[in-house]
């Protein structure tokens, strides 16, 4: 019993351990709650797309017929939180609140019409 205890553990160790608290807080589903236009001449319809951010420093910006996918890390600089994004063709940065990621230039994120873009994190 105290064996299967020690591997139970160690899988948990090993899974969520090298995550620090900034980065555990940071793992999760999102939706766009706010975003605004930079030009009032844009269709009201237009993809915004969901984040998942995972626990293997992985994410997936996905739209309705295309998926963004990279790698993710934070990096706490005291008064602020930072989240960067990339991929082989782009780097995103994004403010970490409180269950939630703004994402500081949404045009690097394939949303070009864009000039806010702040994603809530789901529970």
């Amino acid at each position: 019993m105290k064996l299967g205890t020690t591997i139970a553990s160690l899988v948990v160790t090993i899974l969520c351990g090298c995550l620090n608290t900034f980065e555990k807080e940071t793992v999760g589903f999102y939706k766009v709650e706010v975003y605004e236009f930079g030009d009032s001449a844009v269709q009201t319809r237009y993809d915004i797309p969901t984040l998942k951010v995972k626990s293997n420093r992985t994410f997936s910006l996905d739209f309705t017929n295309k998926k963004i996918e990279g790698r993710w890390r934070v990096s706490d600089y005291g008064d602020w939180t930072v989240v960067d994004f990339y991929d082989s063709e782009r780097s995103v940065q994004g403010q970490i609140g409180i269950d939630e990621i703004k994402i500081l230039n949404p045009w690097q994120f394939d949303c070009p019409f864009l000039k806010t873009m702040v994603f809530k994190k789901r529970h």
